[in-house]
């Protein structure tokens, strides 16, 4: 019954549905934001954090949305995808050189993804539009129509809400207590987002 904020770059495709199927086996919410700490030291700061819905959900970040019994996403926040690829060659994705077992791998992780977003309530225009971005152009942005469309919002579906309302806000920040948990990784790569 958790409220989970995402503000993530994406990560792995296995990795991403793993996470997801966690976070909807313990029935969590899940929006799109990011904390603030609050003032004080570290552990003030931390207790005294608020959540921003000014954040970023990329890549596979989005199927990790999808995951929640019940999906938020604020006005102020983004939603962006793209066609998953192979991570050693994503930086420079047109140029690289592929195999037959390259290709057969990327096949693979694309039923798997289709299969896990029909699990999680998604719809096949999800992954449809997703895999029209090649991963050497910009992110494409959902809009709010579509977030609903996919079913990454369901915010307004009326048995989808918890029990108490005021654990979820849309406005910028918020004033409920929130727990910063660092995610395994993060401080080696040196970004602020990810898993």
């Amino acid at each position: 019954g958790a409220v989970i904020a995402l503000n993530s770059e994406g990560g792995s495709v296995h990795g991403a549905i793993a996470l997801g199927r966690v976070i909807r086996k313990f029935g969590m919410t899940t929006t799109v934001g990011r904390t603030i700490d609050g003032a004080g030291g570290a552990e003030a700061a931390s207790r005294n954090a608020s959540l921003s819905p000014r954040a970023d959900c990329e890549s596979m970040c989005a199927f990790v949305l999808l995951a929640g019994q019940r999906r938020v996403v604020p006005s102020e926040a983004r939603v962006r995808v793209h066609q998953i690829w192979l991570g050693d060659r994503r930086d420079d994705a047109a140029a690289a050189t592929y195999s037959a077992e390259d290709l057969v791998l990327v096949q693979r992780d694309i039923g798997k993804l289709a299969q896990y977003t029909i699990e999680m309530g998604g719809t096949v225009e999800l992954l449809e539009v997703s895999l029209r971005i090649p991963p050497w152009e910009p992110m494409r942005a959902l809009t709010r129509d579509e977030l609903r469309r996919m079913n990454l919002d369901n915010s307004d579906v009326a048995d989808a809400r918890p029990a108490h309302p005021e654990a979820i806000t849309t406005a910028a920040p918020s004033s409920f207590p929130v727990k910063r948990i660092a995610m395994t990784g993060q401080r080696e790569r040196g970004k602020d987002r990810g898993w």
